[in-house]
């Protein structure tokens, strides 16, 4: 990453702060903004491609190699920023072999240094520590070692955050050991901060204090005093996590009382908020309300809603617990309205989870239910099926073959040069050796092109292993995961509930029946990633097994199936999916349609497999619900989607629902 006071990161500081004035903008306004955030949009952008002009110009106007390449890494980040992500990761590409052709090892670092500097701003860390372990490896050719320490504490950074903890360490040591080789306090506090992080996410708490501890004394013999501050809020931090919350407190008052008298009011605020929350975890709710309202006021006053968002949070937790169900209302909701404007998964799933234990305890169900349905579609909404196939492809594209590729074509122009030499000296003697030489080249060529044809067939083995890879784990996400959400929230309700002495048998009963289900969906998806082919005996059979199960336990409903046409092999992903459509649809029947008889139909005909459910429920108006305004229905036609298969629903009011699907095989 570019150091602070570089260009490059002072243009992403800039449109960090664009966008955040962009969610800010984005609130309801009146109509009268609208021209006024159009005239804003449309100026940054403006200035944004005016800046473009400029690089293009001095780039082609420099004379030294090197400074075009830093040029050409600062408009690479300019077509970052102006959402031309394919542009800017081409332009980089493009500076690494200009680099390499200069032989210029701190050139090709940067450049490669750029490209991950992209994939970590995009959350896509696997691409963006691969890229920066390339940058390193040219980095420790320049011996430019407060660099190379950057670059392997910020390495080290980014594999703790995807959970690689052996190689987040590995990196962290080496940079911790480098800093003090070169006598870098910088380096030897941030490196041993991070280590304390490390261990901190791997819940080894005790030896992340004794990390923290170690940066603790470093920074009182070399450090300022908010070198100092810093490394007590990760200590304070990690000591909640120990469950040590007085101590956690006493320093969290500490550096509020510190702060206050540097009149920074934004940080002692935080540390006064931090702290008076936990009086809740230590009992004694009475003594929060006072320093959490002094936090709130100050937060409004200096318009700092980020940090808001988590003071009301706190005040909303407090008065649901001090059974002040107004106050509490009054204060979550705005926890929830500042999650949703700026747009932080994280924020809005704790404003849901809140929301839900209010109305759980003001005994009010439908409201709680309501959040509890919110929390389960919103955690199932963070999974992007597109966003990772398209990182599955791009990481098997160049973890997996750039090198390999790079290799053939070297060696392929190697022995070229080294025939094209033979043969020049061989060519005066007699014409065998222009056949010799022709003969070599030949060789060589088909060589270079078969390596080239087993690269490419084991980058699609890896592309496919990959994608399946994806799948099965959507599958676990959608099916299993989200139900084994329901059983958490449920025991959380579960345990509220205890504490109030208002826990019954029922709810009991209703998490062991959630439990089931999620261990049956488990087995579903076992049946199906276990076989690489399932014929539609085997898919019927499976269906005649889930609807015994169902008319074991309620004796009213008549179904009734039937299977037509001959036999055929689906794939594990067509089988899968066609099951999961039927057990949603059953489900939307029994809980919602109030049918007393459900007709299934099962057929491969023509070229073409049916499923068609339909009861005599209440049915609905089809002109009032579109299938993707209906979470059941919308689920059911995106699996459908997934294989091919054209989906249907037909439904009138008192004459009940028909759902089909239809799926063309050859």
């Amino acid at each position: 990453m570019f150091i602070q006071n570089s260009k490059p990161f002072r243009l992403l500081r800039k449109i960090a702060g664009f966008r955040k004035e962009l969610r800010i903008l984005f609130v309801p306004l009146p109509a009268l903004t609208i021209p006024a955030m159009l005239f804003f949009f449309t100026s940054h952008s403006f200035a944004q491609k005016k800046q473009i002009d400029s690089l293009t110009r001095l780039i082609s106007t420099e004379k030294i190699d090197s400074n075009k390449i830093k040029l050409t890494n600062e408009l690479a980040w300019v077509y970052y920023q102006d959402k031309q992500s394919e542009k800017a990761q081409k332009i980089a590409f493009e500076n690494i072999e200009r680099a390499k052709k200069l032989n210029w090892n701190k050139g090709i670092a940067n450049s490669y240094e750029t490209l991950a500097d992209f994939y970590y701003n995009s959350s896509q860390f696997d691409s963006s520590t691969y890229y920066l372990s390339q940058a390193l490896s040219f980095y420790r050719k320049t011996n430019d070692y407060p660099q190379i320490c950057y670059t392997l504490g910020y390495l080290g950074g980014q594999f703790r955050e995807i959970n690689k903890f052996a190689e987040s360490k590995k990196y962290l040591v080496e940079a911790y050991d480098l800093a003090v080789k070169i006598n870098s306090y910088k380096y030897q506090k941030q490196s041993l901060d991070r280590l304390g992080w490390l261990y901190h996410n791997m819940g080894n708490n005790q030896l992340a204090i004794d990390y923290f501890e170690k940066a603790l004394d470093l920074v009182r013999k070399k450090g300022s005093k908010r070198d100092e501050i810093d490394i007590k809020n990760s200590i304070a931090n990690t000591l909640i996590a120990l469950g040590k919350y007085g101590e956690a407190q006493k320093l969290f008052f500490e550096m509020a009382t510190y702060l206050r008298r540097q009149n920074d009011l934004k940080h002692y605020a935080y540390n006064l908020s931090v702290g008076a929350n936990l009086y809740r975890r230590l009992n004694q709710n009475e003594k929060a309300e006072k320093p959490l309202l002094e936090v709130y006021q100050i937060q409004k006053d200096l318009k700092d809603d980020w940090s808001l968002l988590t003071t009301a949070r706190y005040l909303g937790m407090l008065y649901t617990e001090q059974k002040r169900f107004v106050e509490a209302e009054k204060y979550l909701n705005e926890t929830l309205y500042l999650a949703q404007k700026f747009n932080n998964s994280s924020d809005k799933a704790k404003a849901y989870y809140t929301l839900e234990r209010l109305y759980f305890a003001k005994n009010d169900f439908k409201e709680g239910d309501k959040y509890q349905k919110l929390i389960i579609r919103f955690r199932d909404s963070l999974y992007t099926a597109d966003q990772n196939k398209a990182l599955a492809e791009f990481d098997v594209k160049y973890k997996t073959t750039e090198k390999e590729r790079l290799l053939a074509q070297s060696n392929l122009e190697n022995a070229q040069k080294q025939n094209w030499i033979v043969g020049l000296s061989i060519g005066l003697i007699s014409l065998i050796g222009f056949g010799f030489l022709f003969y070599r080249i030949r060789e060589t060529k088909q060589r270079g092109i078969l390596q080239e044809i087993e690269i490419e067939k084991q980058r699609e083995i890896l592309k496919a292993k990959e994608i399946e890879r994806q799948r099965i784990a959507k599958e676990l996400h959608d099916s299993v995961g989200s139900q084994l959400t329901v059983v958490s929230t449920s025991l959380d309700n579960a345990f509220f509930l205890a504490e109030n002495q208002r826990l019954v048998p029922q709810k009991l009963e209703s998490i062991n029946k959630d439990v089931r289900e999620a261990a049956q969906s488990l087995r579903d998806t076992i049946w199906a990633t276990h076989n690489s082919a399932i014929s539609i005996t085997n898919l019927y059979s499976r269906i005649q097994h889930y609807l015994s199960k169902i008319t074991e336990d309620n004796h009213n409903l008549q179904i009734v199936s039937n299977r037509l046409g001959n036999d055929y092999e689906l794939n594990s992903i067509q089988a899968l999916n066609i099951f999961r459509v039927f057990q949603e649809a059953i489900q939307n029947i029994q809980k919602h349609a109030e049918a007393t008889q459900i007709n299934i139909g099962l057929s491969f005909e023509q070229g073409q497999l049916g499923l068609s459910i339909g009861d005599n429920g209440r049915g609905f108006d089809k002109g009032k619900l579109s299938i993707n305004e209906n979470f059941g229905l919308s689920n059911m036609k995106n699996r459908s989607d997934e294989i091919g298969a054209n989906f249907s629903v037909d439904s009138e009011v008192g004459k009940g629902t028909t759902v089909t699907l239809a799926l063309p095989l050859t």
